[in-house]
């Protein structure tokens, strides 16, 4: 179960109708040791602005560095789970709540210069 949740708006200048994106703080499953999660591939636009490059940092208790929409955290969680915390170098595609979106996320190592660049 997630620690927090955050609803983030998403307007309709978007080209969406107004509605509220679930934001999560947290894994439900985590990696055995810190790392990062980048994202690697967006099909579709995201509705929350999230493009190639955004990354954030996992800890081995699942916090996240930074919020990401609940879609995000439940592929990312899954992955940790299939691969028993180890999922260096996988990646994880989340299917958006908007139909057609999809959003690549790649695991790798944590380093110190890793700019954290969520949306």
């Amino acid at each position: 179960m997630c620690e927090s949740v955050d609803l983030f708006p998403v307007m309709e200048s978007e080209g969406l109708d107004a509605e509220f994106i679930e934001m999560a703080g947290s894994l439900d499953n985590a990696p055995n040791a810190v790392v990062a999660a980048s994202i690697t591939k967006v099909f579709g636009p995201c509705p929350l602005g999230l493009m190639p490059g955004n990354t954030w940092k996992i800890g081995p208790d699942g916090k996240l560095s930074q919020p990401m929409c609940r879609p995000g955290a439940t592929a990312l969680s899954a992955l940790f789970r299939m691969s028993e915390g180890d999922g260096m170098g996988s990646s994880a595609c989340c299917e958006c709540l908007y139909a057609g979106r999809k959003v690549t996320f790649t695991v790798r190592e944590s380093g110190e210069d890793i700019a954290e660049r969520p949306g």
